[in-house]
């Protein structure tokens, strides 16, 4: 089965329907709003990533018929113009349309058709429909995509925002992608990797707004299975929605865009913002939310030229069921969303006095060495249980690396956390075979968390 979206809800295709393509054609999208309407319009997550390359998937034949969907020339207009509304008729030759290949209105792609029917009716562009959009985004971090292949982040990128109208056959998904493929082949893209959200959501009122996915379509087009993300725990807002980390830590720092972020808040009833924007943030996010610890997306990777398929692993095998509800779901992991910290305490310890005295440490500390988490006192055990570090071995890396300084377990999970640090040399560290410069460690992290360890609990001079 093929999901797709409509306001937020999905719903199914059978796996085995054909697309038409001489149905179809994939173009780029040349401005934010066209597809940010869209994708914010039908995606569960209702929000848009920070786009490099958009692009749409446009029925062409189709005309406006209350299913939201957005016209070609609706776009180009708005686009150009500035305005909306105004329709209009442009057929255009073969010849201009490949002349204008790289804009709004260009055809990226024709499926090798010389019917000059098809080719005039495709030429004209009020009869055609947005019902997909492909958005190539920005990561949260550069080594999102450097991790993954060996060159520069710019010549690589994440498919953020992959949405499909339910009137788009079965393997719609697959034809749309290759031909995003094609596109980004011309522009120099190297490398492409993308997120599956295996964990459900539902409302305040269990309301069921995602089912979860576990990348069927990714497996579909031959993408190399990495293995899961690292374990989290969300805040989820009464529309089933989440409140990002990235979201959350902007609030409380106040950094660019924290007003956006607050008045999403204030959509779901908080109050007027106070002179304290961190007291008022803390107060109604803790109010508003809940939490929900997520077991790690599902990641996957293509090499869109020859040298880079070569350098990607092999694929693990693929994940074919999405995380039960309420439940971590991944290898290794222990807790629940129900338990309570000393039922999670309980289960990551195993009995160990020297975890128990190392944990407790950690808690103690957590908020005040790391202000942007958005777990707080959660943080340690939820990286430790993520991590699979249980018992003794909690008691190896806080006496053995870090010299029984919590702080630094903290810097640690945060470094790995943010790409600065792999997982390898970590272990490394906790079987004697090397040790870790906790300077350059903390360092690293406070450049992109100025707020960390302000106090200097790690040993290391801000």
């Amino acid at each position: 089965m093929n999901q797709r979206w409509r306001h937020h809800r999905s719903s199914y295709r059978p796996a085995g329907e054909p697309i038409n393509p001489r149905h179809y054609e994939v173009a780029a999208i040349a401005d934010d709003t066209t597809a940010k309407v869209f994708v914010c319009a039908h995606h569960y997550s209702a929000t848009f990533p920070a786009a490099r390359f958009r692009f749409g998937l446009y029925k062409i034949g189709a005309r406006d018929a209350g299913t939201n969907g957005i016209h070609r020339s609706q776009a180009v207009r708005m686009h150009h113009l500035g305005i909306a509304g105004r329709s209009a008729e442009r057929v255009t030759s073969n010849k201009q349309r490949q002349n204008d290949g790289g804009t709004c209105a260009g055809r990226l792609h024709d499926r090798e058709s010389h019917d000059g029917d098809r080719a005039e009716a495709v030429g004209t562009v009020h009869t055609q429909q947005l019902v997909g959009v492909a958005v190539f985004s920005v990561p949260c971090n550069d080594a999102t995509l450097t991790n993954v292949f060996p060159c520069a982040a710019m010549e690589a990128t994440e498919l953020g925002r992959f949405v499909l109208l339910n009137s788009v056959p079965g393997n719609g998904e697959t034809w749309f992608l290759a031909r995003c493929f094609e596109q980004l082949r011309r522009e120099g893209i190297a490398g492409v990797v993308s997120f599956s959200d295996p964990c459900g959501r539902t409302t305040l009122d269990d309301a069921l707004i995602f089912p979860g996915h576990v990348g069927f379509i990714y497996q579909a087009h031959n993408g190399i299975y990495l293995g899961r993300g690292r374990a989290r725990r969300l805040r989820i807002l009464p529309d089933g929605t989440a409140l990002s980390d990235r979201a959350i830590a902007k609030l409380l720092a106040r950094h660019r865009g924290w007003e956006s972020v607050a008045r999403r808040l204030q959509s779901f009833g908080a109050d007027e913002i106070g002179a304290d924007v961190r007291a008022w943030a803390t107060r109604w996010i803790a109010k508003l939310t809940r939490p929900l610890r997520h077991c790690g997306n599902h990641k996957y990777a293509w090499g869109l030229t020859s040298s880079m398929r070569k350098h990607l692993p092999t694929s693990l095998a693929f994940p074919k069921q999405v995380d039960p509800f309420g439940e971590m779901g991944v290898g290794g992991v222990r807790l629940t969303n129900a338990d309570t910290l000393q039922e999670a305490l309980a289960k990551i310890v195993e009995g160990n006095p020297g975890a128990i005295n190392a944990c407790l440490e950690m808690i103690k500390i957590a908020k005040d060495v790391d202000p942007d988490s958005a777990f707080e006192e959660w943080t340690p055990v939820l990286d430790f249980d993520q991590h699979g570090i249980y018992g003794s071995q909690i008691w190896i890396l806080f006496k053995d690396v870090c010299g029984q300084n919590a702080a630094r377990v903290l810097a640690i999970f945060r470094a790995v956390q943010l790409g600065q640090l792999n997982w390898a040399a970590v272990a490394a560290a906790m079987n004697r075979e090397s040790t870790l410069d906790f300077e350059s460690l903390v360092s690293g992290v406070r450049k992109d968390l100025p707020n960390f360890d302000r106090q200097n609990l790690t040993g290391v001079a801000v």
